[in-house]
């Protein structure tokens, strides 16, 4: 049993759209000393909190028009406690708990972290004419009604006392410290308001102090938001977040909006403790326990899973190191198990990246309510299916150290859906379907057309997308933001993917595999840190797709859900139809035996739709601006490329054979380039085989090596397109 205080915050104002949340601003100043991503940012992660609530009304004396609910809403009725008041949290410990709030962070943390929380009885009213525009008005209102209130008592009976398990913080990251005898102040107090036009429903925001006085203490920490329309889960469990993780930095999993500065150009969906409007399921990520350090009571290691023998393993596998081989995933909502997969090949000096693997056999098997797509609940929204679901994390590994809150950037966390990734084809218009769904905006319709896979460099569906549609021509800024939410299809549409879809899990009979020759792509994604306006680049930013031989495939799945799959660091083939867009590939010597990547069936390079960048756009031959570039393979020293299928390469693609290099084409193979595309042998590589290369008109091989260029031209009929000598 424990508690905390103290800290500087500034707040900032968040995105207003459509459906989504306005987030929190929560800053902090911190120092240099050592800092522990599990002691929390501005309360402890670990034992227990309970929250102080009070349910607010503003009476709108003056400003009439500015009054969200006028007339109240079937949830919260004008002048009374909202419908869900006891809905929250359970005031008292349970072992198994009935309070959303109290169930979702004990499922959430694995036990660790209990959170309860009562609610003063009575609605607090304040006109309009005293709060105006600043919600800080109603802190100072509660502050001089309770401040030195001694009898002050809760719904249930409890006591300030009650809501005060820690000293003030030490620090950001420093370990918290259990509160003494005496009263301290209110650990976190919680504002929730039924009609403020500054917090609409789904609007809030945090601070890591307080100048709430309650009996005699200020409160440590405090939320607010607005909760007058719908239950107001999504932002009450953001807003908390905050202060275990961190500030606006830490937005990602459906939490993030398009001005804050991210590791990506593309703004997130998917799942975290950080989501909120934007998220897919409601659960937790594997990376928020890591970072948080919550584990099974039982569990040895931060990242866990299990073998055939139902042992315990380490669940966090470096392809430098680790074998692969069998692995178990319980399922990760109430076992913790998981897999994370460092990403092999990136230098040192740009961002790290892993892969992370959680099996998530959703509410239908588990029971859980937040194992569950956030508007799946709707007819009209397919349904959370078991399976494996998938992460990228991009850098935010630091768990120790003096700037680990400072030094992360926003959508950390970018979702591998297993449909895929694809250059989008957008329609013109927006269209207003006849069915009702979630709400009623009128989304422009997407199409995924499998010509159009771009497993590299593609949009998938939880992320929202951005192209140069509106002038001025040739910068993409934030309001170019498209949500892919209505989705074309052969009989109608389907709704509301962004926030989830069934074909976005990984299961038998269905996308059970995963690999270097499977859209999507287990190679690292490009990132661009940026606020979505042009910006000195970072010297991090990963512009380079390092291919790998990391892959896993579904062997078995249990009654209960769990899965049994296989997982390889020496996967190299490509079996079926792949296009690849990206404007740097590298091929690296990855493979002990054999080759390190083998085309069996149809392998094409060509220039991406998706835009990698904001601005400087090429002019292509059609006049059409574009916010990519021609694909370039790059066959490193060492690094050998095996065709017994077909490989194509289209609109400038080039490809590049370093010196020690190898290029086998088999018999029956075929190498064709095309749109002045070029091949290019550099002195000491390699070419062997029995296929054939088929030369278009504009493009060309160029063989530095004398033997490379005979050896090439007896494999075409277009001789005068093999040039020799260098380049």
């Amino acid at each position: 049993m424990l508690r905390w205080r103290n800290f500087v915050i500034v707040r900032a104002k968040i995105l207003p759209a459509a459906f989504l949340l306005a987030f929190s601003a929560v800053f902090a100043l911190s120092g240099k000393a050592q800092q522990n991503s599990a002691y929390g940012w501005a309360l402890s992660p670990h034992d227990t909190l309970r929250v102080l609530i009070f349910f607010a009304e503003v009476e709108y004396d003056t400003s009439e028009d500015s009054d969200l609910h006028p007339d109240g809403t079937d949830l919260w009725a004008v002048g009374e406690l909202p419908a869900y008041a006891d809905e929250l949290f359970d005031p008292v410990y349970r072992e198994n708990p009935e309070g959303r709030m109290t169930q979702y962070y004990s499922e959430t943390s694995l036990g660790n972290l209990v959170v309860l929380g009562d609610y003063y009885p009575e609605l607090i009213r304040i006109r309009h004419s005293e709060i105006g525009s600043s919600p800080h008005i109603f802190m100072r209102e509660l502050s001089n009604r309770f401040g030195n209130d001694s009898a002050f008592v809760t719904q249930s009976g409890l006591t300030p006392k009650d809501f005060d398990f820690w000293l003030p913080s030490p620090g950001i990251g420093k370990k918290k410290i259990p509160a003494a005898e005496g009263y301290e102040g209110v650990d976190h107090i919680m504002i929730i308001f039924r009609n403020y036009h500054r917090m609409r429903t789904d609007h809030g925001q945090a601070g890591s102090t307080s100048n709430i006085r309650i009996a005699g203490k200020s409160a440590d920490t405090y939320s607010m938001f607005g909760g007058g329309r719908r239950w107001p889960f999504g932002v009450m469990r953001h807003e908390i977040n905050h202060l275990f993780l961190g500030g606006n930095n830490f937005h990602t999993g459906g939490g993030n909006s398009a001005r804050f500065s991210s590791y990506q150009l593309h703004v997130q969906g998917g799942w975290a403790m950080m989501g909120a409007a934007n998220s897919s399921l409601l659960t937790c990520s594997g990376w928020d326990r890591h970072r948080l350090g919550w584990k099974a009571g039982e569990n040895e290691f931060a990242v866990s899973a299990r073998d055939e023998t139902g042992r315990e393993v380490n669940g966090d596998l470096d392809p430098e190191t680790d074998p692969g081989g069998i692995y178990i995933l319980r399922d990760f909502v109430t076992s913790g198990d998981a897999l994370r997969i460092k990403l092999p090949f990136i230098p040192k000096e740009e961002f790290s990246q892993w892969l992370w693997i959680e099996n998530h056999t959703t509410q239908r098997l588990n029971g859980s309510p937040f194992d569950v797509f956030q508007f799946e609940h709707h007819d009209c929204v397919s349904k959370a299916a078991p399976g494996l679901y998938a992460l990228i994390q991009i850098d935010a590994d630091q768990k120790t150290g003096s700037n680990i809150f400072n030094s992360v950037m926003a959508d950390y966390l970018r979702p591998v859906p297993a449909n895929g990734n694809y250059d989008i084809i957008w329609e013109d218009e927006p269209v207003q379907t006849e069915e009702y769904c979630v709400n009623g905006v009128a989304y422009r319709p997407y199409i995924l057309r499998e010509e159009r896979e771009n497993p590299l460099t593609g949009n998938h569906e939880q992320e929202f997308s951005f192209r140069d549609d509106a002038p001025p021509f040739g910068l993409i800024t934030s309001e170019e933001m498209l949500v892919p939410m209505t989705r074309r299809t052969e009989t109608g549409f389907a709704r509301m993917n962004f926030s989830g879809s069934s074909d976005h899990a990984f299961f038998e009979g269905g996308a059970e595999r995963f690999g270097i020759g499977t859209n999507p792509s287990s190679a690292n994604v490009l990132t661009m840190v940026n606020s979505r306006r042009p910006r000195k680049p970072d010297p991090r930013d990963n512009r380079t797709v390092y291919l790998n031989g990391i892959s896993f495939r579904i062997l078995q799945t249990f009654p209960d859900g769990t899965i049994k799959l296989e997982v390889r660091f020496d996967d190299t083939e490509i079996d079926a139809r792949r296009r690849w867009c990206a404007p740097h590939i590298v091929l690296s010597n990855h493979c002990e035996h054999g080759a390190d990547l083998t085309v069996s069936g149809e392998l094409v390079l060509d220039r991406g739709e998706t835009p990698v960048r904001l601005d400087r756009p090429d002019t292509l031959s059609d006049r059409t601006l574009s916010f990519t570039d021609a694909t370039l393979l790059r066959v490193s020293a060492g690094a050998e490329a095996e065709t017994e299928g077909t490989v194509e390469l289209r609109a400038d693609s080039r490809a590049v054979f370093e010196a020690g290099s190898r290029y086998t084409m088999l018999r029956g193979a075929r190498t064709v380039l095309r749109d002045s595309s070029t091949v290019h042998f550099k002195r000491g590589a390699v070419f062997s085989g029995k296929g054939r290369f088929r030369i278009g008109r504009g493009a060309r091989i160029y063989c530095e090596d004398e033997e490379t260029y005979v050896a090439v031209r007896r494999r075409t009929c277009h001789k005068r397109r093999v040039i020799s000598g260098l380049r």
